[in-house]
C-alpha cells in the first residue's frame, strides 16, 4: 500500500476502528507529549505514559494538552521506565513501544535482555516515515537505530 501523506496513513488506520495500546518510554519529553496526544486526538492509541509522574503532569498542564484516556506509570529513572514497557509487553497490556527522551542503547538493553527482554528469536525491525513536501508519497527508512 502507497500513502502520498501521513493523512492518508491515519486515515486508513482509523478505518480499521481499534485503538492500539501504547507504552511510552521516558515520556516526560514535551514533544513526546505533544506526539502522543495527536495519536489521541485522531483515535489511534490508548497511551501508557511511563516516567517520571510529576513532570509528565507537569508538562501536560503546562502545554494545555487533552488528556484523553491516559494512563502515567510512575518510573524514577530511564531504566526502571524502560523494564517497565518491556514487562507491559510480556503482559500484553500494550501492543507496542514508543521512545521518549531516552538514550538508544538503554532502552535497547532492556528490549533484548536475555531473561525478560522481548527477544522472540525473529528479526527485530525499525521503521521511520518521512513526508517530504515535494516528493509525491512517504519515504520509508528501515532499522536506523538498530545497526
Amino acid at each position: 500500500m502507497r500513502y502520498g501523506s501521513f493523512n492518508q496513513m491515519i486515515e486508513r488506520i482509523q478505518y480499521n476502528k481499534v485503538r492500539k495500546k501504547l507504552a511510552v518510554v521516558a515520556a516526560e519529553d514535551v514533544h513526546t507529549l505533544e506526539a502522543v496526544m495527536l495519536a489521541c486526538k485522531d483515535n489511534i492509541v490508548n497511551p501508557i505514559l511511563i516516567g517520571n509522574e510529576d513532570i509528565i503532569t507537569k508538562n501536560i498542564k503546562e502545554l494545555d494538552l487533552p488528556t484523553y484516556n491516559i494512563s502515567i506509570i510512575h518510573a524514577p529513572n530511564n531504566e526502571e521506565a524502560a523494564l517497565k514497557a518491556v514487562e507491559l509487553v510480556n503482559a500484553k497490556e500494550v501492543d507496542f513501544i514508543m521512545k521518549g527522551r531516552i538514550e538508544t542503547a538503554l532502552l535497547m538493553r532492556a528490549v533484548l535482555n536475555r531473561n525478560n527482554g522481548l527477544r522472540t528469536g525473529t528479526i527485530m525491525s525499525h521503521l521511520a516515515f518521512l513526508q517530504i513536501p515535494t516528493y509525491h508519497k512517504l519515504v520509508a527508512f528501515t532499522d536506523v537505530a538498530l545497526n
